[in-house]
């Protein structure tokens, strides 16, 4: 087995696939194939902060709705909304 291989598989995390047969590793395949494991990371956590975004911008709209038209506060909004207590401060910040 060619050892070179087995250094760049581990210090990369690339999961190049190591064959018996073969003499060399590809090493700009690896650095192609890194590049873009570490986008598809990237957009992934763009992803989810999208939609953590999106979700406390809704729950904002949502307390506000609640302190206009029923006249809470915005204690009593997030009560009623069954915000978890150890996020109301965060919420009470963004109002």
């Amino acid at each position: 087995m060619h050892w070179g291989k087995l250094v760049i598989n581990a210090m990369t995390s690339t999961g190049i696939e190591i064959r018996e047969e073969e003499e060399q590793v590809d090493t700009c395949k690896a650095i192609r194939d890194m590049k873009a494991q570490s986008r598809r990371e990237g957009i992934q956590k763009g992803i989810q902060k999208g939609i953590q975004k999106g979700f406390q911008e809704r729950t904002i709209y949502s307390i506000r709705a609640l302190m206009q038209t029923m006249h809470w506060s915005a204690e009593q909004a997030m009560e009623n909304l069954l915000i978890p207590q150890e996020e109301r401060e965060e919420y009470r910040r963004m109002l």
